[in-house]
């Protein structure tokens, strides 16, 4: 009896520690990244300005990266890490 209830008990921790296996890459998948979203538009009308450069800078290690707004004047710059950034919109034919 005693070796059943062993037999028993060794199997629930192998089930047990074979789950945190099984939990364990999704826990370390998660990262601490996040994203910049938004619309580029003129004064006060609301027209959406399409095909601008915005371009984004991390402050702390001066690395770069660009989007280009859509026709509805949005862009998105995922995958970026906490920091401090400036954001820069250009457009050729706006003042």
């Amino acid at each position: 009896m005693v070796t059943r209830n062993c037999m028993c008990l060794l199997r629930a921790a192998l089930v047990v520690l074979g789950l945190g296996f099984l939990v364990s890459p999704v826990a370390q998948a998660q990262n601490s990244t996040g994203a910049i979203r938004g619309y580029v538009t003129i004064d006060s009308s609301g027209a959406a300005v399409a095909a601008a450069e915005v371009l984004i800078r991390n402050i702390s290690n001066g690395v770069s990266r660009t989007a280009t707004t859509r026709s509805d004047g949005s862009y998105s710059l995922p995958g970026l890490v906490p920091s401090t950034y400036e954001l820069t919109i250009r457009h050729i034919g706006l003042g």
